[in-house]
């Protein structure tokens, strides 16, 4: 039994050019495209590349959000050693202030971290 044709995008790319975006590409990844790593060989990268594009988009969501959450685990782990004194509520205000910016975490949270020091 083969695999599933892709669908193609409910967008078309008449659709996307009217609104002065390229349009998607028509053909798959044929290496003109720069490396993802330099480290990796072209073929283990076009395997690589063909595995996201045919994973589900269920697959695509958990993929995202494992990545998030490693990025959320190194950012605290920063912040644990950058500032060890602080609690683990000034920790959580910290990684907001990185991860959403002051701005909108300001707005997020009543104070800021200097503030709950003083």
């Amino acid at each position: 039994m083969s695999s599933p044709t892709p669908r193609t995008p409910a967008v078309t790319c008449v659709a996307l050019e009217s609104e002065g975006l390229p349009a998607p590409p028509k053909k798959p990844y044929s290496g003109l495209v720069r490396s993802l790593a330099e480290d990796t060989a072209p073929e283990a990268e076009r395997v690589l590349i063909d595995l996201w594009r045919r994973a589900s988009p269920a697959r695509k969501c958990r993929m995202i959000a494992s990545v998030n959450l490693a990025g959320r685990a190194l950012a605290l782990a920063g912040l644990r050693a950058r500032h060890p004194l602080d609690s683990p509520e000034q920790l959580r205000r910290r990684l907001a202030d990185l991860w959403l910016g002051p701005d909108l975490a300001a707005k997020a949270y009543d104070r800021s971290v200097d503030d709950e020091r003083a």
